[in-house]
C-alpha cells in the first residue's frame, strides 16, 4: 500500500471522530485539526482524539488522549488522559488523570488523579489522589490522598491522609490521620489520628489520638488521648488521659485532670477533679475541689468550700446536700 495511502488512513483515523461525531452549530463549525482532535462550539455524542475543546458545550462522551476541555457545561462522560478542565459546570463521570479543574461545580463521579478542584463545589462521589479541593462545599462521599478541602462545607462521607477542612463546618462521617477541622462546626462520627477542631462546636461521636477542641462547646461521647477542651460547653461523655476542661460540665468526665471553670453536673473521675464554681453530682478522685459542692465528693481529701470548719476539708468522703 503507498505511504501517502497510508498517511491518509491515520489521519482518517484521528480526524473521524471530528468529521462524523462532533455536531456543529451556526456560529462555530467543527474545525479539523489533524492528530489533535474534534474542536466545535457544540460538541454531542462520541468526540475523541488527542484532545478535545468544546467552545460552548459538550454533551456526550468526551475522551482526550491529553485533555478534555469545555469552555461552557459538559455533560456525560468526560474523559481526559492528562486533565479535564470545564469552565462551567459539569455532570456525569468527570476524569482527569492528573487533574480534574471545573469552575462552575461538578456533579456525578469526579476524580482527579493528582488533585480535583472545583470552584462550584462537588456533589457525588468525589476524589482527588493527593487533594480535593471545593470553594462551594463537598456533598457526598469525599475522598483526599493528602487533605480534603471545602470552603462551604463539607457534608457526608470525608477521608483524607492528612487533614480534613471545611469552613462552614463538616457534617457526617470524616476520617483523617492528623486532623479534622471545620471552621463552622465539626458534627457526625469524627476520627483523627492528631486533633479534631471545631470553632462553631463539636457534636457527636469523636476520637483524637492528641486533642479535641471545641470553641462552641463539645457534646456527644469524645475521646482524646491527651486533652479535650470545651469552651463553653462540654455535655455527654468525655474522656482524655490527661485533661478534659470546660466552662460548664455535664455527664460523665474521666481524665487525669478535671477542671470546671464555672460548674458541674454529674460523675467525674479523676486523679484531680477541679470545680470553680457549684459541683451536683459525685466526684470521685485523689483530691477532690469544689468552691461549692452540691453532691458527693470521694477521694483521699476533699475539699468543699462552702462548708463550716471542721467539715470543709475531709478524708476518704465529704457531702454538702441541701
Amino acid at each position: 500500500m503507498p505511504a501517502s495511502r497510508l498517511l491518509f488512513l491515520a489521519l482518517l483515523l484521528f480526524t473521524s471522530p471530528s468529521l462524523l461525531l462532533a455536531q456543529e452549530d451556526e456560529d462555530r463549525p467543527p474545525d479539523l485539526i489533524g492528530l489533535l482532535g474534534p474542536e466545535a462550539g457544540t460538541l454531542q455524542g462520541i468526540s475523541a482524539g488527542l484532545g478535545v475543546v468544546a467552545h460552548r458545550q459538550a454533551a456526550g462522551l468526551q475522551l482526550g488522549l491529553l485533555a478534555t476541555v469545555s469552555e461552557g457545561d459538559a455533560y456525560g462522560l468526560n474523559l481526559g488522559g492528562l486533565g479535564m478542565v470545564v469552565d462551567g459546570r459539569a455532570a456525569g463521570i468527570n476524569v482527569g488523570g492528573l487533574g480534574m479543574v471545573v469552575s462552575g461545580g461538578a456533579d456525578g463521579i469526579n476524580l482527579g488523579g493528582l488533585g480535583a478542584v472545583a470552584d462550584g463545589g462537588m456533589r457525588g462521589v468525589n476524589v482527588g489522589g493527593l487533594g480535593l479541593v471545593a470553594d462551594g462545599g463537598l456533598r457526598g462521599i469525599n475522598l483526599g490522598g493528602l487533605a480534603t478541602v471545602a470552603e462551604d462545607g463539607i457534608l457526608g462521607i470525608s477521608a483524607a491522609g492528612l487533614a480534613i477542612v471545611g469552613e462552614h463546618g463538616i457534617t457526617g462521617l470524616s476520617a483523617a490521620g492528623l486532623a479534622i477541622v471545620g471552621e463552622g462546626g465539626v458534627a457526625g462520627v469524627s476520627v483523627a489520628g492528631l486533633a479534631i477542631v471545631g470553632e462553631g462546636g463539636v457534636r457527636g461521636v469523636n476520637v483524637a489520638g492528641l486533642g479535641i477542641v471545641g470553641d462552641g462547646g463539645v457534646t456527644g461521647v469524645s475521646v482524646a488521648g491527651l486533652g479535650l477542651v470545651a469552651e463553653e460547653r462540654m455535655a455527654g461523655v468525655g474522656i482524655s488521659a490527661i485533661h478534659v476542661r470546660s466552662d460548664r460540665i455535664r455527664g460523665l468526665s474521666v481524665a487525669s485532670w478535671v477542671r470546671a471553670d464555672q460548674d458541674l453536673r454529674g460523675l467525674s473521675v479523676a486523679g484531680y477533679n477541679q470545680v470553680r464554681g457549684p459541683q451536683r453530682g459525685l466526684a470521685i478522685g485523689l483530691y477532690n475541689s469544689a468552691d461549692e459542692l452540691h453532691g458527693v465528693q470521694v477521694g483521699l481529701l476533699n475539699r468543699a468550700r462552702n462548708n463550716k470548719p471542721p467539715f470543709r476539708w475531709l478524708p476518704l468522703i465529704n457531702v454538702h446536700i441541701e
